[in-house]
């Protein structure tokens, strides 16, 4: 009975090294794939529309001698900078 390792004798390779010698073949056929088997879309996405408030810009720009009710006007707008209210 012949063995199913024949050709590491005519190669001159020892059977623990045949694993490391086949490792780059079966990587390289498993990942030729061609785009086959993919979940991706091909379809472009939405364009995304982002509005950046922009707190230190409002911040710096108000009027100083009308601070409270400056401050009064970003509330609304920046309440997570600001909190609840502007009795804190």
């Amino acid at each position: 009975m012949k063995s199913i390792f024949w050709f590491t004798k005519t190669l001159m390779v020892p059977k623990r090294y045949l694993f490391f010698l086949l490792l780059p073949y079966l990587v390289m056929v498993s990942c030729n794939q061609n785009g086959k088997n993919r979940a991706v879309s091909r379809d472009q996405p939405p364009p995304l529309q982002i509005h950046i408030l922009r707190y230190e810009n409002a911040l710096f720009s108000l009027d100083r001698s009308h601070l409270k009710e400056g401050v009064g006007k970003l509330l609304p707008e920046y309440s997570f900078f600001l909190g609840k209210g502007l009795n804190d």
